[in-house]
């Protein structure tokens, strides 16, 4: 191997004393040296313009990317605030009409939100953030500017616990507005109520509207109730009963009125 670079190194040696000593054979080689490696140098400055431009583009690239994750980020956050602003937007809607609702019913009346609905599967009840300190009282009368929802029925200092129309034990007196045939309104734990103890001869027709009657309960009389949609004979033989759909959704409540049940008439 050292012999080898030896010979390689003498060899370059005697090249170059020839070609000193023959100037015309040198130019003659550096000639034909520049003209065989043009191609060559060519293509080398070919391929590092190309590596340049390849190397800009790659920046460029992730220069696009981090740009598109910035965008897509801002776009979050501004999709997040529409968000929120819809929200408050919805609210405040709610809440105004809420507060044109009391008006019109000219009752001491209480607002209270939605925090919780029961576990239990045959009940239908709500906890409100309301309590005995903003004034709330047991057998209050829940109402929404659709209807009736229910009654409150225990009374904490900072929240209290109600049920729904649509409880097994919610019971309210309630006449169809056309036909004026008074009853019961009973809930059953479903969607449905059931207007029960209507007379025989009551001519009630699907389609009328439920209403609170007034009759001895706490429950203010006009009341929106449910929309009766048939009709049938009662268990007991002695009845008819209805089955009404109510016109209140309860499990879209947000926002609530609480009437005091000592302005219920």
């Amino acid at each position: 191997m050292f012999k080898r670079f030896v010979a390689l190194v003498s060899l370059s040696f005697v090249l170059i004393a020839f070609t000193f000593q023959f100037p015309l054979l040198r130019s003659s080689i550096s000639n034909w040296f520049q003209s065989s490696s043009r191609p060559v140098l060519q293509g080398l400055s070919l391929m590092s313009a190309q590596a340049s431009s390849l190397r800009s583009h790659f920046y460029n690239y992730w220069d696009a990317i981090e740009k598109q994750k910035e965008l897509e980020a801002l776009i979050e956050e501004q999709s997040s605030k529409l968000v929120r602003l819809e929200e408050t937007l919805q609210e405040n809607e709610r809440l105004r009409s809420l507060l044109d609702f009391r008006e019109i019913l000219a009752k001491k009346a209480v607002g209270a939100r939605v925090i919780g609905f029961g576990l239990k599967p045959w009940k239908r009840s709500v906890l409100l953030d309301k309590g005995s300190a903003q004034k709330m009282k047991p057998m209050s009368v829940l109402v929404v500017p659709a209807g009736l929802v229910g009654r409150v029925v225990e009374v904490g200092p900072l929240t209290s616990q109600a049920i729904l129309l649509t409880d097994p034990d919610s019971r309210v007196t309630a006449m169809t507005l056309n036909s004026r045939a008074q009853g019961m309104i009973e809930g059953n734990g479903t969607d449905k109520l059931k207007l029960r103890y209507l007379n025989l001869d009551d001519q009630v027709q699907v389609g009328e509207m439920v209403v609170t009657s007034g009759v001895s309960d706490i429950f203010p009389k006009g009341l929106r109730i449910g929309v009766v949609e048939s009709m049938e004979r009662d268990p007991d033989g002695l009845h008819l009963a209805a089955s009404v759909r109510p016109v209140v959704r309860f499990s879209k409540i947000e926002e609530l009125l609480c009437l005091d049940p000592s302005d219920s008439k």
